[in-house]
């Protein structure tokens, strides 16, 4: 039989996407609600805590509690849903996320490097303009000048054992499912692997709601059947309850925070809010633009030209539509630039 032209088969990879979300409704929910909780959770125009009010620093802690694990969630998931009972060319397949996550962290790191040290003075987390930092920021992600891109590295050293969890999933009874998950979770627990570099440590850990959503879209018809309206009610409940003990929780709150959020997504059901139609399909420019957006919003409380609250609105609203826009405008005025934002 001949064999399939890769750009045809990353064609038809991209149709099974396009598919699943229109069969799938609540991953459109998921994945509208993630990247806004992404968005909000940056909506802080200061550092200085002792001027946030307190609801708005409870929320940041619910958020950052768990908005990362789901993307993560959300990753294994489509990954699972869209490859499952086809072969991978594992070559072809770690280009193509070279070109899709690392290509953008270069280039978004340099340009938030440059602009961090032009505009010091308003910055929250400030940089020196020399070699070894800007080495440091691409290598140790932890160090970046935009400190929200270390998700793109770690999510590519997870997409390089993405295929070996495919199989094990399709292939694997629920007791090696289990077993594995036993296993990535010692290893988190024991931290027998602590390497910083491309914060291979952090995807040791995130490794383990990455193959939570790759399970969750090989069964996710039996998940569908599920009453979700008292899971949503309690998962609510635990989410509050988990996020008022002060201390580290591993990775019980993201877990109930997941739970939270794909039980939500499925009691939206097919509804939809107007204005998240806008940003459909956008997830990724948006997690890659929304920085420069905020940054920049952000300078104008910082002179005291804007008060707390407005200053907060205009940071999500511009996190969110703006990066949209310019998506928009490279695939229409200048398509060769595609692949730098993502696209």
């Amino acid at each position: 039989m001949e064999q399939a032209h890769p750009r045809a088969v990353e064609s038809i990879r991209e149709n099974t996407i396009d598919r699943v979300r229109q069969r799938l409704p609540h991953i459109t929910n998921l994945q509208n609600f993630a990247i806004f909780l992404v968005v909000l959770g940056h909506c802080t125009p200061t550092n200085n805590w002792r001027l946030v009010p307190p609801f708005m620093m409870w929320l940041i802690k619910v958020i950052y509690s768990f908005h990362l694990p789901l993307f993560m969630f959300i990753s294994g998931f489509l990954f699972m849903y869209s490859w499952r009972g086809r072969s991978i060319d594992y070559v072809d397949f770690i280009y193509k996320k070279i070109k899709r996550l690392l290509l953008p962290y270069l280039v978004f790191s340099t340009l938030a490097f440059l602009l961090k040290n032009a505009f010091s003075q308003y910055a929250i987390r400030k940089i020196s303009f020399t070699l070894d930092s800007y080495l440091a920021g691409i290598f140790y992600p932890e160090d970046n000048p935009m400190i929200n891109l270390w998700f793109l590295p770690t999510l590519f050293i997870i997409f390089l054992i993405a295929p070996f969890l495919k199989r094990v999933i399709e292939n694997g009874r629920k007791a090696v499912l289990s077993l594995i998950l036993l296993l990535i979770l010692l290893l988190n627990s024991l931290k027998i692997i602590q390497i910083e570099l491309l914060n291979i440590s952090g995807a040791v850990y995130f490794l383990i709601f990455f193959y939570l959503g790759g399970i969750a879209g090989r069964y996710h018809e039996k998940l569908i059947m599920c009453k979700h309206y008292a899971f949503l009610a309690v998962s609510l409940m635990l989410l509050g309850v988990t996020n008022l003990i002060d201390f580290r929780l591993g990775v019980l709150a993201p877990l109930v925070g997941i739970a939270f959020s794909y039980s939500l997504s499925h009691f939206l059901g097919n509804s939809s809010v107007r204005a998240a139609d806008y940003i459909d399909g956008y997830y990724y420019q948006i997690f890659l633009m929304s920085w420069f957006v905020q940054v920049f919003i952000r300078a104008f409380y910082r002179v005291g030209m804007l008060d707390y609250w407005p200053t907060v609105f205009l940071m999500l609203f511009g996190g969110l539509y703006i990066p949209v826009f310019v998506a928009r405008l490279v695939q229409r005025k200048s398509p060769e630039l595609k692949a730098v934002f993502g696209m």
